[in-house]
């Protein structure tokens, strides 16, 4: 009878415990959070809760400091929700309305809120302002709904728990950085300077600050200018590391680099070059003048149409560049060649296999190309635009028929005409000590660019080249991109229409191993990988002028001389030496 007493009077313990617990709803949470410059936040929540039982109900404050804590405006005490969680009495059916206040602070530009509950929420709302300037969102948990430059929302429906972060970083556009900058100094009519600088800043920043010397006018539409004077250049999204490209120019021909505000290291590449119709001269510079082969950066810089080279430097800030310019060719000349290009390659029987290229405009009907070429020359194929053409005259004389240039605008367009010839004398042919000497054509035009690349044939090391008229020579080391397929001529000398499109891909940079050539029969000639060439650059030739190239070396046998004079002092050295050496080894 005591046992059956007691087990009822602990089922009516328990019963009056379980409906003394009352359940509940909260049918939306609205937290806003406000970040302070100094990485404190203040938190607050405001929640509409419906009770569903009467009963006292545990609630969950949030990941903050509380500090004040109120139902439906009256005000809690402390000592109830010290402990982080809230036991509130509640009514069935009855809308009760809080509002927590709370805060915290940060040790690093990032913050994460957590929101939960034990039932799910109908509609959560959460949004974090940030009471400061000068920085810049850069990653956010979940995606948010809605983000402006200085605040961040997010909404949520039916969950019981979720949480949102977000990382921001600082911007100090007056933290130093460095720079290296490439520019390209077009010399014309008037002189133009397109920049392009990667730069590493130290912190992040979204703009930068440029001294620009008086004479130079900024000239880039691409950029947003927030000031002209000081130049001030909005960078768009804020990095540490990013690119800036601007266009100046100017009518002056002192030209002074213009300067980074903050840029504690300052390198800058420079490379030089003049309209084809003007001749810069009398340079004087403060720079570092470079070789071509040196100049790596060119390959950055995309030089625009009728520009040829001049000179390439290194420096910084602090220097400067003058030079003279003269403009050239004031009358219209009807037909000319804008630009002459010739790839030289050395066979493995010592003659040379070439191919020229030339970009003429022509302006009248009726004219040809008149070509001279050099002694022991065989002309074996012409092409004009693509398509191969026959050329007329005796000897070496080579007469070429030439369109008339389409005109587009007030300028012409330019033919392309390529022509293919062996020079048959052994001129790559030499003993310990050589001597290239090659000879261009003569042209009956006048040529506004010229450029020559003369292959280096395998073995042989170069010491100097002299060319006539003087012109510029640089050794150019590389390695080839790729190889055409073999050039096969037919027995009358031309090239078959199927090997058009081969000749005109054949360059210093695209090979060919053999070319198939129509002596007395058809001859396979082999042609070694080139990885060296000297290459020749010149401007405004006149009508009939010759160039010579002579290239100053010597061929590998010298290294098997050399191999064999220290072996046989070797040899010597040790029959001398012979007694000691048997003591020493003794």
């Amino acid at each position: 009878m005591k046992r059956i007493l007691l087990t009822i009077l602990c089922l009516v313990l328990t019963t009056s415990v379980v409906s003394a617990m009352g359940d509940y709803r909260i049918k939306n949470l609205e937290r806003e959070i406000l970040i302070e410059d100094d990485l404190t936040y203040s938190v607050q929540d405001s929640m509409t809760l419906l009770g569903l039982s009467k009963g006292v109900i545990e609630l969950y404050l949030g990941d903050y400091v509380v500090d004040e804590v109120k139902i439906d405006d009256a005000l809690i005490k402390e000592e109830e929700y010290a402990k982080g969680t809230l036991n509130l009495t509640i009514e069935s059916g009855k809308i009760y309305k809080l509002k927590i206040k709370g805060h915290g602070i940060l040790d690093k530009n990032e913050i994460s809120s957590r929101i939960w509950d034990k039932n799910e929420i109908n509609d959560i709302d959460v949004k974090i302002r940030f009471n400061f300037a000068n920085f810049v969102i850069t990653s956010t948990s979940p995606k948010p709904r809605v983000q402006t430059e200085n605040e961040i929302e997010w909404r949520f429906t039916k969950s019981k728990s979720k949480t949102i972060s977000a990382s921001w970083v600082r911007i100090d556009n007056e933290a130093g950085f460095k720079a290296r900058c490439n520019i390209l100094l077009l010399a014309g009519e008037e002189n133009r300077l397109n920049i392009f600088c990667d730069i590493s800043a130290e912190e992040y920043r979204d703009r930068v600050k440029i001294d620009l010397p008086e004479s130079l006018e900024f000239d880039s539409s691409n950029l947003e200018k927030i000031s002209t004077k000081p130049l001030i250049l909005k960078l768009g999204y804020p990095s540490k590391k990013f690119n800036l490209n601007m266009d100046l120019r100017t009518n002056s021909n002192k030209i002074s680099i213009p300067k980074f505000e903050c840029g504690t290291q300052v390198d800058i590449n420079l490379a030089l070059y003049s309209a084809e119709n003007y001749r810069v001269e009398n340079i004087t510079t403060t720079f570092k003048e470079i070789s071509k082969y040196d100049a790596t950066f060119l390959r950055e810089l995309r030089i625009p149409e009728g520009y040829k080279e001049v000179s390439f430097y290194r420096g910084g800030e602090i220097d400067t560049i003058s030079f003279h310019k003269e403009k050239l060719m004031e009358k219209f000349i009807p037909t000319r060649i804008t630009r002459a290009e010739y790839d030289i390659f050395p066979t493995k029987r010592g003659f040379g296999i070439v191919k020229s290229t030339y970009l003429v405009i022509n302006t009248e009907t009726g004219k040809y190309l008149i070509l001279e070429l050099p002694q022991d020359s065989k002309l074996w194929g012409v092409i004009i635009n693509g398509k191969v053409e026959k050329a007329f005259g005796e000897g070496n004389e080579v007469k070429i028929p030439l369109p008339v240039s389409n005109k587009v605008g007030v300028s012409y367009e330019e033919i392309r005409v390529t022509i293919f010839y062996v020079m048959a004398s052994d001129i790559f042919k030499g003993g310990i000590f050589s001597q290239y000497n090659l000879v261009l054509p003569k042209h009956d035009l006048p040529i506004v660019n010229l450029e020559a690349r003369i292959g280096l044939p395998p073995g042989f090391s170069y010491l100097k080249s002299d060319v006539t008229p003087e012109m510029e020579t640089n050794l150019v080391k590389f390695r080839p991109k790729g190889y055409v397929e073999p050039i096969r001529y037919d027995v009358v000398g031309f090239a078959k229409e199927e090997m058009a499109k081969n000749i005109e891909q054949l360059s210093m940079y695209h090979q060919a191993r053999e070319v198939a050539l129509p002596l007395s029969s058809q001859v396979m000639i082999q042609i070694p990988t080139v990885e060296r060439y000297v290459q020749v650059r010149g401007y405004m030739l006149t009508e009939m002028e010759e160039v010579k190239v002579s290239i100053h070396g010597f061929g590998e046998i010298i290294y098997y001389l050399v191999a064999a004079i220290i072996a046989l002092l070797v040899i010597l050295f040790v029959i001398a030496k012979r007694e000691k050496i048997k003591e020493a080894l003794w």
